[in-house]
């Protein structure tokens, strides 16, 4: 087990300098500066910001080489709406039919991450270290929100098995020193288990917890079934993944004491969400363009429910253009009471996982 904690703990200092070094700084700054933006800002940001992707998208992708609908010169007097029209659709089952035509020939110190492909097949998705700096500012843009940094100690809720001989062999965690993070098994979540999974938290005392929803509403409602006094007190509980579902939230703020924040990303980098202080979704604008569109292809009213279709504005080496990632979702007209400006997303209907015990 210590092996594994020290294979780990290094392993995160690579993860650390890949996520939080190089551009990451630069880029957590400009969304610091543009998190406040008017909704007309915003509207002009995000627009320059598709022209130039969709023109590199032309200029260099096989793919749109073939199927953007005119040349990339006109894109200068569109708006978003009138460019995005130039291009297709494209299903999951087409990027992963030929995912070498979405490559860009320019793209050089490339980087392979893979979906989880746990509702299909997996995606090998091609992405550079600027892309994945980029792509963890707006996550820690999301956690600074509610006061805490990802370098704040933590716990971490995953699908991953741990396996070793000697004393401690049986310890459902493992330590990522680099990160402060205790990373724990949501495979382990027995009966017998989880009193040595609270100890544990109650030794560390993370800031925040990043899980499932299911695996942290499992520790909940089994301390809040036993009436278990604990000390555990995060400042947040972050969740995504998986859909969380109103009555995992209610008991997961009433044993820990602090809120619960969803947000939704995907390793194919086309779309972010997450949410505010009041507990609404918030669409990145400078991460991605949204659009909500029925079975036909057409758009929704704003307040209809339909799937997502997303233009990824942050990964030059394998831009995705009018994504359909596989979830639905509804957006809505209402101001936050946060004061930011960006879109809300009134629902996000993806993974609904049920757990046997």
């Amino acid at each position: 087990v210590w092996l594994q904690n020290l294979a780990i703990s290094a392993y995160g200092w690579q993860l650390r300098h890949l996520r939080y070094g190089g551009e990451f700084g630069r880029f957590r700054a400009e969304l610091d500066r543009s998190d406040r933006y008017t909704a007309s800002e915003l509207a002009d940001l995000q627009t320059r910001l598709l022209r130039t992707m969709l023109t590199h998208a032309v200029s260099t992708v096989p793919y749109y080489q073939q199927h953007c609908a005119f040349q990339p010169a006109r894109f200068s007097s569109m708006n978003a709406q009138e460019m995005l029209a130039a291009f297709p659709i494209l299903p999951k089952s087409g990027l992963r039919a030929t995912p070498g035509q979405f490559i860009a020939q320019t793209a050089t110190d490339t980087v392979g991450i893979q979906t989880s492909g746990s509702t299909g097949s997996p995606l090998q998705i091609t992405t550079t270290r600027t892309a994945i700096q980029h792509n963890y500012a707006f996550f820690a843009r999301f956690l600074g929100w509610h006061g805490v940094s990802p370098f704040d100690e933590s716990a971490t809720f995953a699908g991953r098995l741990f396996g070793a001989s000697g004393p401690g062999r049986n310890t459902p965690w493992r330590r990522n020193a680099a990160m402060h993070d205790t990373l724990f098994s949501s495979y382990n979540l027995s009966e017998e288990n989880l009193p040595s999974y609270i100890r544990e938290l109650e030794r560390r005392q993370p800031v925040f917890i990043d899980s499932y929803p299911s695996s942290v509403y499992r520790v909940a409602s089994f301390l809040k079934s036993r009436g278990q006094p604990h000390r555990i007190r995060p400042r947040l509980i972050v969740t995504s993944s998986e859909t969380l579902l109103d009555f995992q939230r209610h008991t997961i703020e009433e044993v820990f004491g602090c809120p619960v924040r969803d947000q939704y990303g995907s390793a194919e980098m086309a779309g972010f969400f997450a949410e505010c202080e009041h507990g609404r979704y918030h669409v990145a604008p400078e991460y991605g363009f949204v659009e909500i569109i029925d079975a036909d292809g057409a758009p929704v009213p704003t307040g209809e429910t339909g799937e997502l279709c997303l233009t990824g504005l942050i990964n030059p080496a394998m831009p995705l253009i009018r994504y359909l990632i596989g979830d639905v979702g509804r957006l809505s007209a209402i101001d936050c009471a946060c004061g930011r400006h960006a879109q809300v997303v009134e629902s996000i209907e993806g993974r609904t996982d049920d757990v046997i015990i």
